[in-house]
C-alpha cells in the first residue's frame, strides 16, 4: 500500500510529494482485534505522519505560507486532530468528518451535543453552487451548498481523556436540480 502527501497551490498547480509511506498488509484481522492495537500499529497511523510531515515544512515556511493538510473521512480520527492540538504552530486541518454521532461537541456548560445538531444552529456564512456529476443510478445535477463554521471543543472517544479546541465547518446540500429542468 502506498499512501502520499501531495502539495498543490491555492490555484491547484502541484508542487510534488511531500511524504510517502508504504507498507504491505499483514493479513485480514478480526474487527475485535484491530480495536486492541495501539493507534501506531493501525493503518489509520498514516494521517497522523503525513500531518507531522507537512507540519515540519510549514515550520521551515515560517509564516510565508499557511499549509493546510485536506483529508477525507478515514483522518477523522481523535489522534490527527490531537497532534494538531500538540503542534501549535504545524500545519492546519482540513477534514471532511465521518458522522456526527462520533463527534460531541461540550459547550461552556459542558453538555454535549452532536455536532451536527450545533452547527446547524449556526448562521449561513457562504454559499456554492456546485455540479454534481452524474453515477450509475442519479442523472448530473446542480446543488447549492451552504457553509457554517463554529469553533468547538470534540469529546474524546473511550479510552481518550484530552478534548480538543477546534474549528468546525460542513457545507450542506440545500437542494439539487437536474440539469434536464435547468436546461428547460
Amino acid at each position: 500500500m502506498v499512501h502520499d502527501t501531495m502539495a498543490f497551490t491555492e490555484s491547484g498547480t502541484p508542487l510534488g510529494l511531500l511524504n510517502v509511506q508504504c507498507w504491505a498488509r499483514d493479513g485480514i484481522g478480526s474487527k475485535h482485534e484491530r480495536h486492541k492495537k495501539p493507534i501506531e500499529e493501525k493503518e489509520s497511523w498514516k494521517w497522523v505522519e503525513s500531518y507531522h510531515a507537512v507540519s515540519q515544512v510549514q515550520k521551515r515556511c515560517r509564516n510565508k505560507s499557511l499549509l493546510v493538510v485536506v483529508a477525507d473521512r478515514e483522518a477523522d480520527i481523535h489522534e490527527v486532530f490531537a497532534e494538531q492540538y500538540n503542534t501549535p504552530d504545524g500545519a492546519q486541518l482540513l477534514i471532511r468528518a465521518e458522522r456526527s454521532r462520533n463527534r460531541k461537541v461540550v459547550d461552556d456548560k459542558e453538555s454535549c451535543e452532536f455536532l451536527w445538531t450545533k452547527l446547524e444552529q449556526q448562521p449561513v456564512i457562504g454559499t456554492r453552487e456546485i455540479l454534481i456529476p452524474p453515477s450509475e443510478k442519479r442523472s448530473a445535477r446542480q446543488a447549492i451548498l451552504m457553509v457554517r463554521t463554529m469553533p468547538v471543543t470534540l469529546r474524546p472517544p473511550m479510552l481518550k481523556r484530552i478534548c480538543l479546541r477546534s474549528g468546525c465547518g460542513r457545507c450542506w446540500r440545500r437542494k439539487s436540480i437536474r440539469l434536464s429542468e435547468l436546461m428547460g
